[in-house]
């Protein structure tokens, strides 16, 4: 989300927590460059998908929804939306949050 919206401070704060829970520097690398990430990992390209079809049309298929509940679950599914729906808003609120 950080890297979509351009907010400097989410993306130094939180790619570096990325890289500590195991995301691949070429995965990070190429979110922030808006490149397609190579994900291996079925939870992490779930959820690269749903922030993915969901910052750029505002919605998310029906395919990409029924993968991310099969491999996150529903509980795991509803607070990732919930989290992609409420942190660029909340974010871009911060004085200084774009560069």
């Amino acid at each position: 989300m950080g890297a979509h919206w351009k907010l400097g401070f989410e993306w130094v704060v939180h790619a570096p927590i990325a890289l500590n829970a195991g995301i691949a520097n070429e995965v990070i690398e190429a979110i922030r460059t808006g490149a397609v990430p190579v994900i291996s990992n079925d939870d992490e390209l779930a959820v690269y998908s749903v922030a993915h079809e969901l910052v750029n049309t505002c919605q998310v298929s029906d395919l990409t929804y029924a993968n991310a509940q099969r491999v996150l679950g529903i509980n795991g599914l509803v607070d990732l939306i919930g989290v992609l729906g409420s942190r660029p808003n909340a974010a871009r609120c911060f004085p200084g949050s774009k560069e």
